[in-house]
């Protein structure tokens, strides 16, 4: 079991991860020197790959195994507010854990996914560096800023505005290019992105972006 670590980072394992079992068991493999919280059935994910949680919480209705008496249990009734990786994000954000990878949360049910993504504008908005990945794809939130994103072999490059507007967006590295322009909510132009270089930078002035690399 780890503590809060020097890097300040925490890992939460979901209930829902796409991938098959040994791809799986490698992602969860890099959480093992961080903080670790299982939100609900990812429990289940953590007994596989032989890691001890520091936390789990959840109502437990996705979990098919016992629970531990040697790991802190936070358990909270069915019909609640928060989701369980809400509850798990509101802890990290207590403990001031500045950096949060969420493994799964993608895929399976849609409205789970989309309230996932929710959940990572609203707590990157509280301060949290937040990325959640399965084996196939990574996504994160940037604020008004400049980012580099690192290629990576077969993935595809994906930006879309969370907010009404993003204003000011400049895309370079990437096939496709933008200077100074205002993409909306309601039109996918950042879609499906191509790396032409080591990287893509992604800068603009105002709005929200969700960044998506999805393997092909």
């Amino acid at each position: 079991m780890n503590t809060i670590n020097k890097l300040n980072k925490a890992t939460i394992i979901t209930s829902y991860i796409e991938g098959n079992e040994n791809e799986i068991l490698k992602l969860l493999s890099n959480a093992k020197n961080t903080y670790i919280i299982c939100a609900d059935g990812g429990y289940e994910f953590a007994l596989k790959a032989n890691i001890v949680p520091n936390l789990i919480v959840g109502d437990f209705d996705s979990l098919n195994t016992n629970l531990p008496t040697s790991v802190d249990i936070i358990k909270v009734p069915t019909e609640k507010d928060d989701t369980d990786l809400q509850l798990a994000l509101k802890i990290c954000l207590k403990k001031n854990i500045t950096n949060v990878d969420i493994i799964g949360g993608i895929g399976g049910r849609v409205d789970h996914t989309i309230g996932n993504i929710q959940n990572l504008v609203h707590y990157t908005l509280q301060g949290i560096n937040i990325n959640m990945f399965d084996t196939r794809q990574i996504i994160t939130i940037q604020l008004p800023s400049t980012k580099k994103y690192h290629k990576k072999s077969n993935y595809q490059f994906s930006l879309f505005a969370h907010s009404e507007f993003a204003e000011g967006v400049t895309i370079t590295g990437g096939h496709y290019s933008l200077n100074n322009d205002t993409i909306n909510n309601s039109f996918p132009i950042g879609i499906s992105n191509q790396f032409e270089e080591d990287y893509i930078e992604v800068s603009f002035e105002s709005g929200i972006l969700v960044i998506v690399m999805s393997s092909l």
